[in-house]
């Protein structure tokens, strides 16, 4: 099914209104409203929303670690899931080198 130009030209108008209306509005406001009223949407977030997102400082998800390449520490996120009984280990920071670009199939067999 084909839309006609006039149909075409009510949805470019609704969502001008709806537009005009978010421009209005913070990202919070919106939520707020979303999740009061039960509209499926979600907001999308930026990196510095996710740095400061209440629920994943709570589960302290990001970690500090050290990097000697830049001379500081540097905030970057931790383990996606905390396990009480099979916790996850702390990885070593990536050192990239000829060797290690690709992955090793030595102790593999067929």
């Amino acid at each position: 099914m084909t839309a006609n130009a006039e149909a075409l030209k009510e949805l470019e108008l609704a969502e001008g209104a709806v537009e005009d209306f978010l421009r209005t509005k913070t990202k919070a406001e919106v939520w707020e409203n979303v999740l009061r009223r039960r509209i499926l949407a979600a907001p999308v977030a930026t990196a510095a929303d996710i740095a400061a997102d209440q629920q994943l400082q709570a589960r302290e998800y990001f970690v500090e670690v050290e990097s000697s390449a830049l001379d500081r520490k540097l905030r970057l996120p931790g383990a996606f899931a905390k396990l009480s009984k099979t916790p996850s280990a702390r990885l070593a920071p990536h050192r990239a080198s000829a060797s290690t670009t690709r992955p090793s199939m030595a102790g593999c067999s067929a």
